[in-house]
């Protein structure tokens, strides 16, 4: 069991990284909101509602961090411990992962058939993928508040875990879960990624000319959005394990550090956006001077196509 001072400590870490997610993640979702050019695009509208969900788990993450700091988890009834939990695999880990697969599929598909990617995204399917996605979630929190599953904080070990007669069950289940989310996530991101360089060598007059800056962002935005995930599901799930039994770090801390890492996964796409997506940067940038750019275009990614007699030029929306 960890002394008082410990729990303090993890508590402010994970209640600072829970509002430094918070303060990053409002303007983004301001600026989405208030320019009607962004908020029309499918992406843009699926990344608003993850944005105003992730928010909410980043409460939830508040809430943990202040519960361990006052020592509330020791004496929170296990029904409101189990209702914490289901809420928080709602928002802040199931919605995150059936939603970042739709959208990675939706970029996939805007970047490599887009008139395929107009139907199937079009305004109407766009809210029925969103509802879908709430839907999937909720299939978890009604596991989760069944007498089937538990998922509750364990303040000795700073951390979520499966409890309950069903936990390894119910364990495997999220693993595998994760995996079949994840597994199509990297490989529209990997489509995409290869559709660049394929139509960099195909239109390129000059093939050893480098990587545009937004192309660079392209790639390390996709590398990250598809890997960090996977990182940080791995982590949980058995590295965690590993750092104590093989390593010797405190089993305490090395849970800990997964709680953490569930923090920057609900703020890795505030910071993706902040740093490479320089359409929300720069609008972002303007609110400091309490002005929305109202009349900015949105920024494209532009492919040049050059052959010996003619120069074409395409753009797409930069997501």
């Amino acid at each position: 069991m960890p002394s008082e001072t410990e729990s303090i400590i993890i508590g402010l870490i994970l209640t600072i990284g829970a509002i430094i997610v918070v303060i990053a993640y409002i303007p983004c979702l301001i600026v989405i909101y208030r320019d009607k050019e962004l908020l029309v695009q499918s992406c843009y509208m699926m990344m608003f509602v993850l944005g105003c969900v992730e928010l909410i788990a980043c409460s939830l993450h508040l809430y943990v961090g202040i519960g361990t700091i006052t020592g509330l988890f020791y004496h929170l009834p296990l029904k409101w411990n189990k209702l914490s939990g289901a809420l928080m695999e709602f928002f802040g880990w199931h919605y995150y992962t059936v939603s970042s697969t739709a959208l990675a599929f939706n970029r996939c598909l805007h970047m490599c058939a887009p008139n395929v990617g107009k139907v199937l995204f079009s305004r109407k399917a766009t809210v029925c993928w969103i509802i879908g996605c709430f839907l999937y979630a909720g299939l978890w929190f009604i596991l989760l508040t069944s007498p089937y599953g538990e998922f509750t904080y364990n303040p000795d070990i700073f951390t979520w875990e499966f409890s309950g007669e069903y936990n390894q069950t119910v364990k495997h289940i999220d693993y595998a879960q994760n995996l079949v989310n994840f597994t199509p996530t990297c490989i529209c991101y990997a489509i995409i990624l290869g559709a660049v360089v394929y139509k960099r060598m195909k239109y390129t007059a000059d093939a050893s000319e480098t990587m545009s800056s937004r192309e660079k962002r392209l790639f390390i935005l996709l590398a990250i959005s598809g890997l960090y995930p996977v990182v940080y599901d791995q982590y949980w799930h058995y590295l965690n394990d590993l750092l104590y039994t093989k390593l010797g770090l405190r089993k305490d801390f090395a849970f800990a550090w997964a709680e953490f890492m569930w923090i920057t996964v609900t703020g890795l796409n505030p910071f993706l956006y902040l740093t490479l997506n320089q359409t929300i940067r720069e609008k972002v940038w303007s609110l400091q001077f309490l002005s929305c750019v109202k009349n900015r275009v949105t920024p494209h990614i532009s492919i040049r196509r050059s052959t010996k007699n003619t120069h074409e030029v395409s753009d797409r929306p930069e997501v």
